[in-house]
Parts: structure tokens; sequence; C-alpha cells
């Protein structure tokens, strides 16, 4: 998917607005926006609720957090 991030595409795919998740882990909606447009890279305890409330597995939580730095990294 050109042009979505991959936290926005697993997002979308739960059927969550970005203000739903960020109310089920406890940060603001704008942290979800700055997350998914590589503005910002989330901690390590955000990566690990963000991967509780999608329900994702370690190996697709590995990939998310892979995607999300190469992403910010191609951006410098």
């Amino acid at each position: 998917m050109a042009g979505v991030s991959a936290l926005k595409s697993i997002r979308l795919k739960h059927r969550l607005s970005q203000y739903d998740l960020a109310d089920l882990i406890g940060v603001r909606q704008g942290t979800i926006h700055k997350i998914e447009t590589g503005a910002r890279l989330p901690s390590v305890p955000v990566l690990v609720d963000l991967a509780d409330a999608l329900h994702l597995d370690d190996a697709h939580l590995g990939q998310l957090a892979r995607t999300l730095t190469t992403k910010n990294e191609g951006e410098e």
C-alpha cells in the first residue's frame, strides 16, 4: 500500500480511528498521527502497547518496529 504506513494499515484493518487507538493505549491522537506519518518513533512501551491493542504477535511486532524505524531513517 504505497503512501500508507504499516501502522495505519493495521489500524484500519481493526476498524479503529486514530482516536480509538490512542484511547486504547493511553496516548493522544496526535501521537498516533505522528507515528503513522514518520514524524515520531514510538517508545518501546508505546510499541508494546500498540502490539497489544492490535493483537500483534512477536513476529508482526518486529516487522512493524522495523517498518517504522526504516521509514523514519529514510526521511532524514
